[in-house]
């Protein structure tokens, strides 16, 4: 295998942002006087566009309420969120090791970019790190392949030579869009709870236990 060019998702893939995301979901119904929701039906949106996963949670349409909760959200994740947010244990080490040899890392998510900004600074992470695309970034969030095809055409990449690394069922599918490899990791809530067979319905060259395995798999 080739690849020159290695895009992550964020949430669940580099980092376990699942405090910050939780507590910002209680905060959010809470001003809009909505019961609070399990913490693992919350942990199930990790990924999802907000406003979709409060529609995901809530079943409500109303735009208005859609956008009141997504800056009610935001209130709460201004505050709370990078504080609160862990690097998983090998992430350093991997993005080390592709930089080792060679690769161009992004990456590719919906999350805000400010916000994984924020976590660059905080881990120290910019040399690892050649371009962010995030929520602000996109006209269609994933699993459309705006935020990929954007990173690749950014770091001048090649489909045949670019490979996505993710966590979910949306992972999966925005690789396949944007025509790219896929790796998956089973850090995520999708992957973690029975869905691994799932994801085998998608071009896939390998499920992996964490990034280590993922790293081993692209560095042979």
């Amino acid at each position: 295998m080739h690849f020159h060019t290695v895009l992550f998702d964020f949430d669940y893939t580099l980092a376990d942002t699942s405090v910050g995301i939780v507590n910002s979901f209680h905060y959010a119904f809470d001003r809009l006087n909505i019961e609070r929701k399990e913490e693992a039906s919350i942990k199930k949106t990790i990924g999802m566009p907000l406003k979709a996963a409060f529609t995901a949670l809530t079943g409500l349409q109303d735009p208005r309420l859609q956008e009141q909760f997504r800056r009610y959200f935001v209130t709460s994740s201004n505050a709370i969120m990078t504080k609160n947010t862990v690097l998983f244990d090998d992430t350093i080490a991997v993005l080390k090791k592709l930089k080792q040899t060679g690769c161009q890392i992004a990456i590719v998510s919906n999350k805000y970019r400010f916000r994984i900004n924020e976590s660059i600074e905080k881990f120290q992470l910019h040399s690892y790190i050649d371009a962010v695309i995030g929520g602000e970034d996109v006209s269609i969030a994933k699993p459309s392949p705006e935020g990929c095809l954007k990173a690749m055409e950014q770091l001048q990449a090649k489909p045949e030579n670019t490979v996505y690394i993710g966590d979910s069922i949306i992972d999966a599918k925005t690789a396949q869009s944007a025509g790219i490899a896929l790796i998956e990791v089973t850090t995520g809530t999708d992957t973690a709870d029975g869905m691994r067979e799932d994801l085998k319905a998608y071009p896939h060259l390998k499920i992996c236990s964490c990034l280590t395995e993922a790293a081993d798999t692209i560095c042979g």
